[in-house]
């Protein structure tokens, strides 16, 4: 198995009004935004090689904080399984293009300002 970690750059769409550019994933909390921040949406571009193209390719979150709405690529719904209350699994197998991108959708939470605070990677089984 071959991991891919997607890490910088991301771009955060800040309750549909504002940009944060090249955001490192995983956030700090240092780098969230404030406490008044009720939707980010996560956006972010990769290419896929066509060895990338030809494997079984999963989508995983290690750890995010507020409510996981949804997951789009290429603007397509993803479908997703929480497996443990920190990890996220969603196959996207025969979705992905040589250019794609992602995007996650985190509202605020009961406690909780939306935020990547895991890893975001795409795991390879050829």
């Amino acid at each position: 198995m071959h991991k891919i970690h997607l890490r910088k750059p991301w771009s955060i769409l800040v309750d549909g009004e504002r940009w944060i550019e090249r955001v490192n994933i995983p956030e700090t909390e240092a780098s969230s935004s404030s406490d008044e921040t009720l939707l980010h949406v996560y956006h972010r571009k990769f290419n896929a090689t066509q060895a990338v193209l030809d494997s079984e390719v999963q989508l995983r979150i290690d750890q995010w904080h507020g409510d996981l709405i949804a997951i789009e690529l290429n603007d397509q719904p993803v479908d997703f399984l929480v497996t443990t209350s920190t990890v996220l699994l969603a196959n996207l197998s025969g979705q992905l293009r040589s250019h794609n991108e992602i995007r996650i959708f985190l509202a605020r939470g009961v406690e909780s300002v939306p935020r990547l605070s895991g890893n975001v990677y795409l795991t390879l089984v050829e």
